[in-house]
């Protein structure tokens, strides 16, 4: 099937991939590293590398690196003494954000420093805190670096895809590739940890459309596992759906899709609490508030809420 992506955006990441990016984030990490910042990169070049053992087999067009959220502050003015620009929107460290996003203009990389891999609303399934105790050192781009365990990468790939209704069809690819790659995976012990961190659905659904449409090999016994929630069937057909017919996703149906991935009660509760109560910036928009009055946007955000998603929520209902 030819494409339809013009030829001059097919060739824009390759082009940052090997002028920029590569050699970023290497001295990225050799800046951190002189100033005892512990850091670990992961998507895009580490899943080029470990993955595909190629840069140009994965698009990305920057550098995402998780860091310690006390380290956050130092690790923005390293970059920023090297020409990094904070886009500003995220520049105090909250249970509304999660990153920062710096930019380069000289290199046009942009760096997203993440202290957690999603706001609170999202209710992150896989806590930095606990991805900590488990990095490990691998050999990537000719020098050694920080990087998840396998179990880790695993339920950060399948939580990353869910909390995006797998709109992206190189996130699967991602996935199906580590099954390939990881033959060895503890899987009982893995589901055990899933199931303790409410992501046994959001697992189950990864491993069902590796399977299903990239052909990834998982044992018997997780197929029928899977066969036996018929909410992970529904939301398969939802994922084809989405893949054969790309659409600009309503981001009331991306909740909606996240709230169907969630098993445990508690979970579906405080989801729905968060999504109502949490600040996001755009109620700021919607309503500016003085600085002394800010803590109002609590109340602010179930109007517009009501006034954004209202009608979408309606015609979900009744579909």
């Amino acid at each position: 099937m030819a494409s339809k992506v013009p030829d001059n955006t097919r060739r824009e990441p390759i082009i940052t991939v090997y002028r920029y990016t590569r050699t970023d984030l290497l001295r990225i990490l050799r800046l951190f590293e002189d100033e005892n910042i512990l850091a670990v990169p992961f998507k895009g070049p580490v899943l080029a590398a470990v993955l595909y053992g190629n840069l140009a087999l994965r698009e990305f067009v920057d550098l995402d690196i998780l860091v310690r959220e006390q380290d956050i502050p130092k690790a923005r003015q390293i970059l920023a003494n090297h020409g990094y620009q904070s886009n500003g929107k995220s520049a105090n460290i909250t249970p509304d954000t999660s990153n920062d996003e710096l930019y380069s203009p000289s290199t046009g990389t942009m760096v997203e420093l993440h202290w957690q891999f999603s706001p609170r609303r999202f209710i992150s399934v896989l806590p930095a805190q606990q991805v900590w105790k488990n990095i490990e050192s691998i050999e990537i781009l000719g020098r050694q670096v920080w990087s998840f365990s396998s179990q880790d990468t695993f339920l950060f790939l399948a939580v990353h895809g869910a909390k995006h209704s797998w709109s992206a069809l190189k996130w699967l690819c991602d996935l199906a590739e580590f099954i390939r790659s990881n033959p060895e995976l503890d899987w009982p012990r893995l589901f055990k940890r899933a199931e303790a961190l409410g992501a046994a659905r959001t697992c189950r659904l990864g491993i069902f459309l590796a399977a299903e449409l990239l052909q990834a090999e998982v044992p018997a016994s997780l197929v029928r596992t899977v066969l036996d929630d018929s909410q992970v069937q529904a939301l398969t057909q939802d994922v084809r759906l989405r893949i054969a017919e790309p659409h600009d996703e309503d981001p009331i149906e991306g909740q909606i899709f996240n709230l169907k991935l969630k098993e445990r009660l508690r979970d579906k509760v405080r989801y729905v609490l968060l999504q109502c109560t949490e600040y996001s910036g755009e109620e700021e928009r919607f309503l500016p508030l003085p600085s002394a009055l800010s803590f109002m946007y609590i109340f602010v955000r179930p109007i517009w809420l009501l006034r954004r998603y209202g009608v979408s929520v309606m015609k979900s209902i009744i579909r």
